[in-house]
C-alpha cells in the first residue's frame, strides 16, 4: 500500500505530535487505500530502539529512512569510498527491512566539491569535465556495495546544484556539483542494476529539480547569468553532458546544452519524473532557492489557493497514485522557527509542526479526491 508520510527523528517521536496526528487521519486515507508512514531521521538506527517501539505502536505504517545529508560525503573518494558512518547505516537498513519492514533507504550522493566559497566566483566550476565525469564514476561501486548491503532497498535523491550549509538552513552559498544536480541518476541506476542485478531506487524532490534547472537553463535567481557552452567541446565534456545533461567548463557555470534543452519549472520536473521513475516523492512548494528578498526559498509548504502550485501537485499525484514501483510521498517542508532566512511566502508558518501537518492535510485532502473521481 501506498503511503503519505512525514519526517520523524527519535526526539519527534517522544514528542508524539506527529504520531498522534498521523493516527488521526489513517481512517480517512484508508477509505481511499492510502496507509500513513514515516521517513526516519539520524544517521543510526538500531534495529531494537525506538524505531522498534514506533513498529510495535503503528504497526500499519511504512517506514522509510533518510540519514543527513553529509553521510556520504566522500563517496567514490579513492581514500574512503564508502565512509563508515554509511557502511554502518547501510548494514543497520538491510537488517531493518528484515525487521520492521523498512522499504527505502535515501541517501543525497556526494558533492565534487566541500569548501565554502563566497564573492563572485562562488557560482562558477573550479573543476572542468573530466574531474566531474571520474566523480561521478568512482561512486558506481561504493553503490553497487550498498544496494547488497540495504537488501535493494537503496534510494539516491535528486540534489540542488547549490550547497547550502549549516544542515540546509544559511541561503545557497556556492557550487557545490552536487551528483544528482542532473540526470545522472539514470546513468548510475544503470550501472548498478548491470553490474549488480539490483534496481537501485530513486527519490525525486520536485523542489530540488526545479531549483538546480533554474541553474542550468538561467532562470528566477539565476536569470541574470549568460549561457554558456563550449566552443569546441572535448571528449570528456560531450561524454558528461551525455549523462548529465549539463556543460561543464572550468570557470564557467554550469548550463543547459541548448535552447531546446532548457526545462525549467514545471517542465523539468515532468521530464525528472518520467526519466527516473522515482520509488518516492519528497513534496515541497518550492520554485527557486533564494528569494529576491534573499531568503531561502526551500522547503515550501503548500499554499491550497495558489493554483499553479496545486496544478503540479495534482500531476505528480496523479502520476504517482496507484503505481507499483511508488512507495509514496513524504511532506519536506519547514517551518521559519528553524531559521529565521526561510521565506514568509506561501505562507510558511513560524512553527514547524504547523507548517508539516497543513501540507500533509494539503495533500491527503488532494489524495483523496483524486482517489475517488
Amino acid at each position: 500500500m501506498q503511503a503519505l508520510m512525514l519526517p520523524l527523528g527519535e526526539g519527534d517521536c517522544k514528542k508524539g505530535i506527529r504520531t498522534s496526528f498521523l493516527s488521526a487521519v489513517a481512517p480517512m486515507l484508508s477509505e481511499v487505500g492510502i496507509g500513513i508512514g514515516y521517513e526516519l531521521k539520524g544517521n543510526e538506527l538500531e534495529p531494537d530502539g525506538w524505531v522498534n517501539e514506533l513498529r510495535a505502536a503503528q504497526p500499519e505504517a511504512q517506514l522509510c529512512w533518510h540519514p543527513g545529508a553529509g553521510i556520504a560525503k566522500t563517496l567514490g573518494k579513492p581514500e574512503e569510498p564508502i565512509p563508515p558512518a554509511l557502511e554502518k547505516a547501510a548494514t543497520q537498513a538491510g537488517l531493518l527491512k528484515d525487521k520492521i519492514g523498512l522499504s527505502v533507504f535515501t541517501i543525497h550522493l556526494a558533492p565534487a566539491l566541500s569548501e565554502e566559497r563566497t564573492g563572485d566566483d562562488r557560482f562558477l566550476s573550479p573543476i572542468g569535465a573530466e574531474a566531474m565525469l571520474a566523480h561521478i564514476k568512482r561512486q558506481v561501486e561504493p553503490l553497487c556495495r550498498l544496494a547488497e548491503a540495504t537488501q535493494g532497498i537503496l534510494a539516491v535523491e535528486t540534489v540542488d546544484a547549490y550547497n547550502f550549509v549549516d544542515s540546509g538552513h544559511k541561503l545557497p552559498t556556492y557550487l557545490a556539483l552536487q551528483t544528482g544536480a542532473g540526470l545522472e541518476l539514470r546513468y548510475l541506476a544503470h550501472e548498478v542494476e548491470k553490474r549488480t542485478g539490483i534496481r537501485l531506487l530513486i527519490t525525486v524532490d520536485p523542489e530540488h529539480v526545479i531549483c538546480s534547472n533554474n541553474v542550468f537553463a538561467r532562470q528566477r535567481d539565476m536569470a541574470t547569468f549568460p549561457a554558456w557552452m563550449p566552443a569546441i567541446a572535448t571528449g570528456d565534456q560531450e561524454e558528461l553532458a551525455d549523462i548529465t545533461g549539463y556543460w561543464l567548463g572550468e570557470g564557467q557555470i554550469p548550463s543547459a546544452l541548448n535552447e531546446n534543452d532548457r526545462y525549467y519549472g514545471d517542465m523539468a520536473v515532468y521530464r525528472a519524473i518520467n526519466d527516473f521513475d522515482p520509488a518516492l516523492l519528497h513534496l515541497g512548494a518550492a520554485v527557486e532557492a533564494e528569494t529576491e528578498q534573499h531568503e531561502i526559498g526551500t522547503h515550501l509548504p503548500y499554499n491550497p489557493w495558489d493554483e499553479k502550485q496545486m496544478a503540479l501537485l495534482d500531476w505528480l499525484l496523479k502520476w504517482s497514485l496507484g503505481r507499483e514501483t511508488c512507495r509514496g510521498w513524504v511532506i519536506e517542508v519547514v517551518g521559519r522557527r528553524l531559521s529565521d532566512r526561510y521565506s514568509t511566502w506561501s505562507p510558511r508558518p513560524d512553527d514547524d509542526e504547523v507548517a508539516k501537518l497543513m501540507s500533509y492535510l494539503v495533500v491527503a485532502d488532494h489524495l483523496k479526491t483524486l482517489a475517488t473521481a
